[in-house]
């Protein structure tokens, strides 16, 4: 009853794993916030907006991970439904999302650049820090235009993985934050 976490959470809510439609070309991933304060109606955006051959390079492939929700209609070019964020990540190009700590990180430590689309608490001032860091670019308030222009802008310049690669290859820098602890408090002498 006294425990707090601190940081992002890296677990899986689920041992299955969401098909990637079959293709060749670029994977987006959408991944809409599981808080109460994030942005509604990003799948469905991306659904209705996001199409290969049109907004998207030809063979795109669209999926969108969520915990549940409203059915969707969905196109033979897209998935929807509950798999492993750290499998759909090892595909995928671009991932669109709304900046939480445990998706954000989870999308650099994969070396994936993204869309951030914040809604309220911190995710306003995370998406902003990958923004800064080069990984990512940031709609607010969300349109269709705005969610098209965002996409193809990743997609279309090398530089947006190159800074999300870095940022996932710090990780190796980073001490064991417990064992930081531990030393600091040992006694010395």
């Amino acid at each position: 009853s006294e425990a707090v976490v601190v940081g992002p959470l890296h677990f899986e809510p689920t041992t299955a794993v969401l098909a990637v439609p079959p293709g060749r070309g670029p994977v987006v991933v959408v991944a809409p916030s599981t808080a109460t304060t994030g942005t509604a109606g990003m799948a469905e955006l991306a659904l209705e907006r996001l199409v290969p051959g049109e907004t998207l390079p030809a063979g795109s492939r669209v999926v969108i991970s969520r915990l549940g929700g409203e059915e969707l209609t969905v196109p033979p070019w897209a998935t929807v439904g509950l798999g492993r964020q750290d499998e759909l990540l090892s595909h995928a190009d671009v991932v669109i999302c709304g900046g939480g700590h445990g998706m954000l990180s989870k999308t650099l430590m994969a070396g994936v650049p993204m869309v951030v689309v914040p809604g309220g608490g911190d995710q306003w001032e995370l998406a902003n820090r990958v923004v800064r860091q080069g990984s990512a670019r940031l709609i607010r308030p969300l349109t269709a235009e705005a969610l098209v222009a965002e996409v193809g802008e990743v997609l279309s310049s090398p530089r947006y993985r190159q800074a999300a690669r870095r940022a996932g290859d710090s990780i190796a820098d980073v001490a064991d934050p417990v064992r930081v602890c531990h030393e600091a408090l040992r006694p010395t002498g």
